[in-house]
């Protein structure tokens, strides 16, 4: 029995030694393992970093759409809609930066869906009392605050034409350095300032007015609003480690989150998701992936087999890269369907039934809407008068009617005159003398 025993222990620690002295690395059964626990962890960790490469790219094209919310006068913080520019921008683009593919968001169809704003414009309606406007005009400028900072930032990308390779490969560094930033400082810190710039609201005669004046100390209202002061002063001591750093991470996360559900039209195929952009940068930028599952694998290699089984690990992925092995792990898809690239723009919100460019148009302008003015209040001028003027009954005078008799002018008939003719009488030349000579 004991004899068998040491036999086989005996065997296996021949085995065991074998397999350690395999090329001078120390592999066995239990290291193998160890091995592929390590690298399972490392990879799911480079595949996020991946994904959170495609939500920066993602958002630097929406938030120069103009997508993020960062105008507190425009919808969701208001009901009033803005009128935004439309604006084709550049995905994926050549090394050169000649050319590329082309993404379009339109505003209308993906300015809804935000449920958070939408509940806290809610907040504010009329029938809406001081605490829940508290609450919102804290809320809703956090928020604002932070999708103002990463669509500057997101911009700025696109701005000084950052390749959408460098954007997937280092926009991640730049993404987790502003959740910490915001997460951790600003946020808690614009909380406390908001907390208590808003606490005038209490002794605030129109709450929804912020020029609006306070009540007077004489007044019951004034007292009873420095009662609430009081009482939300104390509030904040009590709750604020849990309250602001909870408002925090939802200010941060809403924005980040907000990304995924933009949709666009991308190269002429509508409602394209996050989704379709995530694959596409799988084709076309797997060479990134590939590069970051890598760089564990050597890591770990190192650490658990040895530098020799790190030297031949590495050399394994160098074969890989150049092609010398039929794995095509490093090969990135070909850029497809492009087009000559355009200028890089972000939109803006074209003001309200106005397209002036220069101050003489807005002169114009300014005279046109002061005669249209002019000539309302002359219009309305007039019709007071009117309704004025129809008020006084003035006495009726009735002109008598004056009837001209007839005149008719007889006919006068002028008679026919007949003129005689004359008789000639024959002359006796003998007899000169008249006949009364003759008496």
């Amino acid at each position: 029995m004991s004899t068998t025993t040491t036999t086989t222990s005996d065997s296996s620690a021949i085995d065991d030694k074998k397999t350690n002295s395999v090329s001078g690395i120390s592999v066995n059964s239990q290291t193998l393992k160890q091995y592929i626990q390590a690298i399972i962890p490392s990879i799911i960790k480079a595949i996020i970093y991946f994904l959170l490469g495609a939500i920066v790219l993602y958002g630097t094209l929406s938030s120069q759409a103009g997508l993020f919310p960062t105008n507190m006068d425009y919808y969701p913080y208001t009901e009033k809609v803005p009128n935004m520019q439309k604006v084709v921008s550049n995905i994926y683009e050549t090394a050169d930066g000649e050319y590329s593919q082309k993404i379009f968001f339109d505003y209308n169809s993906n300015r809804t869906g935000n449920s958070l704003l939408d509940l806290l414009r809610s907040l504010k309606q009329k029938d809406s009392g001081v605490v829940s406007i508290f609450a919102a005009n804290i809320m809703q400028n956090i928020i604002r605050l932070n999708y103002g900072s990463l669509s500057e930032i997101f911009s700025t990308m696109k701005e000084f034409e950052i390749n959408d390779f460098y954007i997937v490969l280092f926009g991640p560094i730049l993404l987790l350095f502003f959740i910490i930033i915001f997460l951790m400082f600003v946020n808690p810190i614009y909380f406390v300032y908001l907390w208590f710039t808003n606490l005038g609201l209490f002794i605030q005669k129109d709450i929804r007015d912020p020029s609006s004046e306070y009540y007077s100390l004489d007044e019951p209202e004034y007292w009873m609003g420095v009662g609430f002061i009081f009482l939300f002063i104390f509030l904040f001591f009590m709750l604020f480690g849990f309250l602001g750093f909870f408002i925090s991470i939802v200010s941060v996360f809403i924005v980040i989150f907000a990304i995924f559900r933009y949709k666009c039209n991308l190269n002429g195929k509508d409602n394209v998701g996050f989704g379709t952009i995530f694959k596409n940068n799988m084709s076309y930028y797997k060479d990134i992936l590939a590069i970051l599952i890598s760089i564990p694998l050597v890591t770990n290699a190192n650490v658990i087999l040895g530098p020799t089984g790190a030297a031949i690990v590495l050399l394994v992925l160098i074969a890989t890269y150049f092609g010398l092995t039929s794995i095509d792990f490093y090969k990135s898809n070909e850029l497809d369907k492009l087009s000559k690239s355009l200028p890089e723009k972000r939109a803006e919100i074209i003001p309200d039934n106005s397209t002036l460019s220069n101050v003489a148009d807005k002169a114009k302008k300014a005279f046109e809407e002061g005669k249209a003015k002019a000539a309302k209040a002359l219009e309305e001028g007039k019709a007071k008068f009117k309704n004025f003027a129809s008020g006084i009954k003035m006495p009726e005078v009735k002109i008598p009617e004056v009837k001209i008799p007839e005149v008719k002018i007889p006919e006068v008939k002028i008679q026919e005159v007949k003129i005689p003719e004359p008789q000639m009488t024959s002359i006796n030349v003998n007899n000169t003398q008249p006949n009364s000579m003759n008496k």
